[in-house]
């Protein structure tokens, strides 16, 4: 009996584990979530966990779509090394086009410099955007991000679902505000999900880096670089190396809030592979370009909700690609139990009437006790008045009387009307 509990408890345990941990995906990637509330900070914890298969990860390209911004004011005229500044950039962007022949990526190319002109829309055929980029002259004195990064932006809005945004400014010199300005227009390209590189390069006292850096790279999660003249190519394709590890991904997760909830956090644990986290428009995105087998990544988010009882804190979306090769997306509803927090509203609105009230009699008593003070004083007065007024009029008559005279009447009269004046309606006149 001994031996067979033995192997029974075990089962049993197994069996109970199995029941509560039942993977949400199955194939390439497995699943694993958990949610924990707490009440004090109103927040619903998440975690997740994604586990690589035996055959760990396989290879999956997402397509991209790369607009580069020329720089051509006029100060690319300048020469260096018997060539013009435009003439180097050309050759920078022609040489990231011949490394890009093995990606699926379009691209587009737009001029500015006190205008905005778009030398060619979005497309896969190089050659074609090789001989735009040849044709492409100095015009105007300043350089007109805002209105140029709105164009790009504008332009990559029409691109597919799955396709990475991306947008590089090639430039040599400072910002001249132009309709839009410049950290407006770099916040719209982040709302967008487009991502913002700048290579800058000429002559550094020309250029506005800390602009370049904070305000238009940097909230868009891009980064800026300066680049000498026989750098510049290398810089260029520098610039979209992290872009070749996105689209290179295996595994994409995308958090997506509910209407019940908002997100609040998010971080990436026990990373076994190179990773990149992405602030989107609404959503956050998490993308991994190799997972090995059997390893896991803990990827962990929290919520606010002010909702109670059964509340969908967000939608996870996983994209990846199963052992078959094939691309596969699988929609999790995160739900939580967020037990009834105790309804102390109504105490609270009771209390602080209560309150109000109490606060209201003792103003009161404090207004009726300085009322009764003042009518003492007032009946007082009226008292010493009348005092007065017999004292007055019996003197009158003693005279009148020492003299053998009676008190005239009308005097009598005048005596009645003033003591009827400080005598209360409905009290007897003292006699």
């Amino acid at each position: 009996m001994t031996g067979i509990r033995s192997v029974l408890v075990p089962l049993a345990i197994l069996a109970m584990l199995l029941t509560f941990c039942t993977p949400l995906v199955k194939g390439n990637v497995l699943v694993y979530n958990s949610t924990d509330y707490d009440e004090k900070s109103l927040k619903v914890h998440v975690k997740f966990t994604f586990i690589g298969g035996e055959k760990g990860a396989l290879a999956s390209e997402y397509p991209r779509d790369l607009v580069i911004l020329m720089d051509v004011s006029l100060s690319m005229r300048d020469v260096y090394m018997g060539r013009s500044r435009l003439d180097w950039a050309k050759d920078a962007v022609i040489s990231l086009l011949e490394s890009l022949y093995a990606y699926k990526t379009r691209v587009g190319v737009i001029a500015f410099s006190d205008s905005v002109i778009e030398v060619c829309p979005l497309t896969l055929n190089f050659e074609d955007v090789k001989d735009r980029v040849n044709n492409v002259s100095c015009r105007g004195f300043s350089t007109n991000y805002g209105d140029a990064i709105l164009k790009a932006v504008d332009m990559l809005k029409a691109r597919d679902k799955e396709t990475l945004p991306l947008l590089i400014i090639l430039t040599d010199g400072g910002s001249d505000e132009g309709a839009t300005n410049v950290e407006d227009a770099a916040d719209l390209a982040r709302r967008e999900g487009v991502t913002i590189h700048v290579v800058g390069f000429g002559s550094r006292d020309d250029i506005d880096e800390i602009m370049l850096r904070e305000k238009v790279a940097k909230p868009t999660g891009g980064k800026y670089r300066y680049a000498s003249f026989e750098g510049l190519n290398d810089a260029l394709v520098e610039a979209q190396e992290m872009e070749e590890l996105l689209s290179a991904t295996n595994l994409r997760i995308t958090i997506l809030q509910s209407k019940d909830a908002t997100l609040d956090y998010f971080s990436v644990r026990e990373m076994v592979s190179p990773g990149v986290v992405l602030a989107r428009r609404d959503h956050l995105e998490f993308v991994c370009p190799k997972i090995a087998p059997n390893k896991r990544i803990e990827l962990e988010f929290d919520t606010f909700t002010p909702e109670t009882g059964s509340v969908g804190v967000a939608t996870v979306l996983a994209e990846y690609v199963d052992e078959n090769g094939n691309k596969r997306t699988e929609i999790f509803d995160v739900k939580a139990k967020v037990p009834a927090r105790s309804n102390w509203m109504p105490y609270a609105a009771l209390l602080a009437i209560i309150t109000a009230l109490v606060a209201l009699l003792l103003l009161a008593r404090r207004k009726i006790a300085k009322v009764s003070e003042r009518a003492n004083n007032l009946e007082g007065k009226l008292s010493d008045a009348k005092n007065s007024l017999y004292e007055l009029e019996t003197d009158v008559e003693n005279e009148f009387g020492r003299n053998g005279i009676v008190m005239p009447r009308e005097l009598r009269k005048k005596f009645d009307e003033v003591r009827k004046k400080l005598e209360p309606e409905g009290d007897e006149v003292w006699e």
